[in-house]
């Protein structure tokens, strides 16, 4: 496989992924999908990253051991807004925005830090929204699509799972020790 020089920094926690319901585009030179990762954020060991240090992988051709020369990805750097630096956040992609929320904008983290806030962040108009808060700050949730295919809303939506909150401030009535999951309406349209 090849892949151009050039990239983000090693770094951890960020937000981004695959929407692996997204149709790959062909390639005209290399035959095969051509499939885009995201990556936003994160922390290097030294200082949070900002949510908007964003990095696009395109990844074309067939990735295969029988096939080890047919495929490439190159990386190219996108600057979106002005977004706070992320720790533990939440994040998950949808098409081609990147959904996160929660997190601490801070290294130390802890469940005083978290930030109740959330961002939509769309690669492709590159433009940002942030919604308004409706959840307590969590620290290292996890957040997922909705792919239940039955309705058209749903594309829309996201699930918060798990993650800790501070319980002196916010009250949940146990539900996160229930297996709590929140259902938030996210999406730029």
């Amino acid at each position: 496989m090849g892949l151009s020089p050039g990239g983000p920094s090693a770094r951890w926690g960020s937000a981004g992924g695959i929407d692996i319901r997204t149709m790959p585009i062909q390639d005209p030179v290399v035959p095969g999908p051509n499939n885009t990762f995201y990556l936003a954020g994160g922390f290097d060991g030294t200082t949070p990253s900002s949510l908007s240090d964003i990095w696009r992988l395109n990844m074309s051709g067939t990735l295969s051991s029988n096939l080890p020369n047919n495929s490439s990805g190159s990386w190219d750097r996108l600057t979106i807004g002005n977004l706070p630096s992320k720790v533990d956040q939440a994040g998950t992609v949808i098409s081609h925005q990147i959904i996160v929320a929660g997190g601490c904008n801070t290294t130390l983290s802890n469940v005083d830090c978290p930030q109740q806030d959330s961002y939509v962040i769309d690669t492709q108009r590159l433009s940002e929204i942030s919604p308004p808060a409706c959840i307590a700050p969590r620290l290292s949730p996890s957040l997922v699509p909705n792919v239940n295919t039955f309705s058209p809303s749903f594309s829309s939506q996201v699930f918060l799972l798990l993650g800790t909150f501070n319980t002196s401030i916010w009250q949940d009535d146990g539900a996160l020790e229930k297996g709590e999951v929140v259902c938030v309406e996210m999406l730029d349209r």
